[in-house]
């Protein structure tokens, strides 16, 4: 995410439209001390020194990265957005993979973003020379903070120099070591300055990558990936939102189901007299048994039972916290298997009920062949009179559980002005 910053941060102004700071200050500091935040964008140079003096005085310098001009409104005009803009320009510089992905790892990482020109952040570690002495006398390489080469003809000691300042880093066959130690004697070379492993971030021997794509059939990706931020476990992020919705998806769904109930009411005719002769009155079918609580319920136990077992095989879980992990473990299987037990007890009373109403409408129309027409229609207002009482009482109660959605509406207006 780059948001667009226009305003300082302690600018008294009111936030033009499209201003991150138009969120207000306390959802701007929700922002700013997110977990997993890109960048903010801005053009005036002034919006730099706030900037910095804000980050520096909340502790997130590692959390905040601040671009210049990320966009661009017309390409005639750049890098300003109008033709008579009369701003100092100031580019940032970022130092990446030539990828997509590789510029994604640079956003997310505040060492890899300057507003000066260097590729290389000066406060990073570096060798500022390499000393060797050639036949008792020193000699001193200087090295630059940027990109450094060594160039000479095949077979001149380029490997076996950069062999030398590593300390055996790639652990050469013994052949090689053996004449690289002789050409070193031979020549009276003594290296003075080595590179701890510690220090050494990437290095590859002449050939080595060649052969890593050529031996192994790796491809580009694969290879690449380890220069890449790990991935993001979205799953604890997604439940959250899944969850808010899934409250706004059944409040919805509540409210139409309400709608049409009261579409389902009977209309009927109330009959003037009533009959003398009596029949059996038929109100309504047994209803079933709601389940889809205690089904979720019964899944979340389930996926819980999963990802504890999943926990438990992590290699660096200590084994007091095993302990504790499975006896969590047991109590929480006993739980599933008791309301799993629940679950399979109320589908068979709903079994039982689907029987019952099946072989009631069957009785019915057999039934209602035998008596006469007096009889039906006195029988059918009863029937009709009692469902209508019974349906206008559960529509009360469902509308005392009706929730409003106002609230949660916002709550997804200001979820979408966040990741916008």
């Amino acid at each position: 995410m780059i948001a667009h910053q226009k305003k300082t941060l302690t600018s008294q102004h009111k936030p033009q439209a499209n201003d991150v700071m138009s969120l207000g200050k306390e959802m701007f500091n929700e922002l700013v001390f997110m977990d997993y935040f890109d960048a903010y964008e801005f053009r005036n140079k002034k919006n730099e020194i706030f900037n910095k003096v804000y980050s520096v005085e909340n502790n997130v310098e590692e959390k905040l990265r601040f671009l210049t001009g990320s966009d661009c409104h017309r390409w005639e005009h750049y890098p300003y957005s109008e033709e008579n803009e009369k701003i100092e320009f100031k580019f940032t510089y970022i130092k990446s993979l030539p990828s997509f992905k590789g510029l994604a790892m640079a956003v997310t990482d505040h060492h890899r973003i300057e507003l000066e020109n260097s590729f290389y952040n000066p406060n990073e570690k570096y060798f500022k020379e390499v000393v060797v002495d050639i036949d008792g006398k020193e000699n001193v390489i200087p090295l630059s903070k940027g990109l450094n080469d060594i160039i000479g003809d095949n077979s001149i000691g380029k490997s076996l120099f950069l062999y030398a300042i590593t300390d055996d880093y790639k652990k050469i066959d013994k052949h090689l070591r053996t004449g690289y130690s002789k050409y070193i004697d031979k020549n009276r070379l003594a290296f003075r300055t080595t590179i701890k492993e510690t220090d050494i971030f990437r290095y590859n021997q002449q050939g080595e990558i060649r052969g890593i794509f050529d031996d192994d059939g790796l491809k580009p990706d694969k290879y690449l990936s380890n220069f890449y931020p790990n991935t993001i476990n979205s799953d604890k992020y997604r439940n959250i939102v899944d969850v808010e919705f899934e409250k706004l998806f059944d409040a919805l769904k509540d409210k139409y189901a309400y709608d049409a109930d009261i579409s389902k009411l009977p209309v009927f005719t109330i009959p003037a007299n009533e009959s003398t002769e009596k029949s059996i009155t038929f109100i309504d079918n047994v209803k079933k048994i709601a389940t889809k609580e205690i089904q979720n319920l019964v899944d979340l136990f389930e996926k819980t039972v999963a990802d504890l077992n999943q926990l438990i095989t992590n290699k660096e879980l200590l084994e007091t916290d095993k302990k504790h992990i499975e006896t969590s473990l047991d109590m929480f299987k006993m739980m599933s298997e008791k309301y799993t037990g629940k679950l399979e007890k109320l589908k068979k009373e709903n079994e039982k009920i689907n029987i019952f109403n099946s072989y009631l409408r069957s009785y019915k129309a057999k039934y209602g062949r035998k008596i006469t027409d007096e009889q039906a229609v006195f029988s059918e207002y009863v029937e009709n009179k009692e469902l209508a009482i019974e349906s206008m009482a559960e529509l009360m109660l469902k509308r005392q559980k009706l929730k409003s959605i106002y609230l949660m509406l916002r709550k997804q207006k200001l979820f979408q002005k966040r990741i916008r």
